[in-house]
């Protein structure tokens, strides 16, 4: 269906679906690349390089449809591409946080900015969306960078937020 998305009907949005399969083969392309990773700093810096690209996908996916049924159709591809890929990045932490210990914060360094700098810190920002993010902060002229950091677990507000917020690492 690739050349389908040159067609002036998905340039009206009237194929949503055309659309959609691009982001599903991208997952699907993407999801078979299974990370050797035999630490958590190699697993984090797979999921850095690609694997947040994964998530991207599935997510850019779903955006492309309002329709219950084509939503429908789409989220049944993810049930049977993304959900084990999930389920595998998942039981692939937990096994390494059983082995090692994720970093502190105070191990971890605190977040210091030079003149000029705006740190931005946003709870519950996953690589996939900060790496949407810096492209759009980008398009626009400015420049952005990304540093990956561990959050407290349970990645929830009340722990994480304390754990790695630059306002309370350095205290």
């Amino acid at each position: 269906h690739a050349t389908r998305r040159q067609w002036v009907w998905v340039k009206l949005g009237h194929s949503p679906l055309a659309k959609a399969l691009e982001h599903l083969h991208t997952l699907a392309v993407l999801s078979t690349d299974k990370p050797k990773a035999n630490s958590l700093h190699a697993l984090s810096e797979a999921y850095q390089h690609t694997g947040h690209r994964v998530d991207l996908a599935a997510l850019r996916a779903l955006a492309e449809l309002e329709r219950t049924t084509d939503r429908a159709a789409v989220i049944a591809a993810l049930r049977s591409i993304y959900r084990p890929w999930l389920s595998e990045q998942a039981e692939r932490v937990q096994a390494l946080v059983a082995q090692e210990e994720l970093p502190t914060p105070t191990a971890q360094g605190a977040l210091v900015g030079t003149p000029g700098t705006c740190i931005l810190f946003v709870d519950g920002l996953r690589w996939d969306l900060g790496t949407w993010l810096q492209q759009r902060v980008q398009h626009y002229g400015m420049q952005a960078a990304l540093q990956a950091r561990w959050s407290g677990l349970p990645s929830v507000t009340a722990t994480a937020k304390p754990a790695s917020s630059p306002e309370t690492a350095q205290n």
